[in-house]
Formats: structure tokens, sequence, C-alpha cells
């Protein structure tokens, strides 16, 4: 992951330690590292459903709740899927392709995605 990072700003330590704590240690944590370094598609399905969400409060009233789902398109990210198993990236893009067309994000073809 950090070889494919930039850092921008950031020191190149800030930029591991951002990775090891926001990825690296969830995934491990629930299970999804295995031995030989690939992850399991369940990390790239968790991260489809995480992520931020936006609300606007208005003074004097609470913050609405909203959904954090994604809206399905043709881009997905890919960056992850470059280090999940082979076989579980295929059969993911497989079960996105039913309802649409899936292109990576970065131009990266669908095809090469993925560990042996």
């Amino acid at each position: 992951m950090f070889a494919r990072a930039t850092l921008g700003d950031s020191t190149e330590q800030e930029v591991r330690r951002y990775i090891e704590t926001a990825y690296c240690a969830p995934f491990d944590k629930n299970g999804w590292v295995y031995e030989d370094g690939a992850l399991s598609i369940a990390a790239q399905k968790w991260l489809d459903i995480g992520g931020s969400c936006e609300t606007i409060a208005t003074e004097g009233e609470p913050a609405p709740t909203v959904s954090c789902k994604k809206e399905d398109g043709p881009i997905i990210e890919c960056a992850l899927l470059r280090v999940v198993r082979r076989s579980e990236v295929r059969s993911y893009i497989e079960k996105l392709r039913r309802d649409r067309e899936v292109r990576c994000d970065d131009g990266t073809p669908v095809e090469g995605l993925g560990v042996p």
C-alpha cells in the first residue's frame, strides 16, 4: 500500500503510520490478512460501506443522520484490490458487473487486479 501512496506534505513516517492505523491494524484485527500477506475481499467490502459522511447542522438543531452508502457507478476504487487474492477479486468484479460495466478509478484494467 505504501509503494503506491503519494506523500504530499506528509513525511514517509506519517504516511506509513496512517496506513498502519487506518488500514493494516483493522484488517489484521478482523482476520482479513492471510499468512502470505494477501488481503481478504472482506477488507474491500468494509471500505465500500465505510467512509465519512458529511452533515450540515442548522443552528440550534442536531445534525441529521445521512446514509454513508456510496452511489453505484461504473468507476470503483481499485487500490486495495491490488493486494486482495485474485480469485476473490474476480468474484467481486463479476458480481459488480451484473448491474453495470466496471472500471478502475486509476485506469488499471480490472482483469489485472489481485495477487495469486
